[in-house]
C-alpha cells in the first residue's frame, strides 16, 4: 500500500496533515489499548508467538477460525501510510494489520506495493466484512462497503485457499 488510506469522501491522512494516531495511546494495541506493548521484537517467531520484525512496528497474531497468520501491527499514520509497499515478498501466514482510531469507509491501493496482497476489513464486533484481492502497482480503490476500524492484509490467494469468508469472526492476541 502507498500514499495514504484514503477515507472515502477523498481526504487523504497523511503525518503531515493529521495527528490521527490511529486511536491508541504509543505501546498499545487494538486488542486491549489499556494493555502496554512491548515494542522490542521478539527474538522467535513460532507459531503461535508473533514474528520478529525488523521494521519495529508491533506485531501480533489474528486467528480466523482456525487460521492464524503473524502480523505487524500499523497503528499510526506513518505506519499505515508505508504498509507493505516495496516488500518482495511475505509468508503465507504472515500479513499486516492496520487499526485506526473509530470506524470509518476506508479505500486502499497499491502504488508501490510489488506483491498481491488480499484485503480483509473488520468490524468492531470483529467479524469480516469484506474481502479483496489487490493487484500489485495499481492505483484501483479498494473500498470497504461500511465504516470498519481493522484491516488485514495477506498474500493474496490466502483467504480463499483458507475458506475465509466474510463474517467469519477474528481475534487479535499477543501483539507485541
Amino acid at each position: 500500500m502507498l500514499g495514504a488510506c484514503t477515507a472515502m469522501d477523498g481526504h487523504q491522512r497523511t503525518p503531515r496533515d493529521s495527528a490521527d494516531d490511529g486511536g491508541l495511546r504509543p505501546g498499545t494495541t487494538a486488542a486491549d489499548p489499556a494493555q502496554p506493548v512491548d515494542q522490542e521484537p521478539p527474538s522467535t517467531g513460532a507459531i503461535g508467538e508473533p514474528p520478529a520484525d525488523p521494521t519495529g512496528l508491533p506485531t501480533g497474531i489474528v486467528t480466523i477460525g482456525d487460521d492464524v497468520f503473524r502480523v505487524e501491527i500499523a497503528a499510526t499514520d506513518e505506519a499505515r501510510l508505508r504498509g507493505l509497499m516495496s516488500r518482495e515478498s511475505l509468508a503465507p501466514d504472515a500479513g499486516m494489520l492496520f487499526i485506526f482510531d473509530a470506524p470509518r469507509y476506508l479505500s486502499f491501493w497499491m502504488v508501490d506495493t510489488l506483491i498481491p496482497l488480499d484485503i480483509a476489513f473488520i468490524r468492531e464486533d470483529l467479524t469480516i466484512s469484506s474481502l479483496d484481492t489487490m493487484e500489485p502497482l495499481t492505483r484501483t480503490s479498494h473500498a470497504s462497503i461500511e465504516p470498519i476500524p481493522m484491516a488485514l492484509e495477506v498474500p493474496a490467494g490466502e483467504f480463499a485457499r483458507r475458506g475465509i469468508t466474510p463474517g467469519d469472526s477474528v481475534t487479535i492476541t499477543g501483539a507485541q
